[in-house]
């Protein structure tokens, strides 16, 4: 979170490592690709960790996947996928927002 939450303009494995003082961004792409975890209990946590800060016990967070057209190779994870964004299969990133 503390990585993802950062001033740093690119969000890829490399700056986030570098943000949270690693050395390499093994250990996020282990996280990201690889590593089994229970979605609930993350969920848990994270509400833990939040609702202090949220000002209220009511206040909702919300996640959602959004799909955005790219094309080039100056994008990270652009590969032809479903889009709901565009309704079709086509070169583009999906994004996971919280808001």
């Amino acid at each position: 979170m503390r990585g993802l939450l950062s001033s740093v303009e690119r969000k890829n494995s490399w700056q986030l490592a570098e943000v949270c003082g690693d050395a390499t961004p093994y250990g996020f792409q282990h996280l990201l690709g690889r590593a089994d975890w229970e979605a609930d209990a993350v969920r848990d946590a994270l509400r833990h960790d939040l609702v202090p800060h949220l000002g209220s016990l009511e206040a909702v967070l919300v996640i959602d996947e959004t799909g955005f057209p790219k094309t080039g190779r100056h994008s990270a994870g652009v590969a032809r996928q479903s889009s709901g964004t565009l309704g079709k299969i086509d070169h583009g990133q999906v994004g996971v927002l919280l808001g």
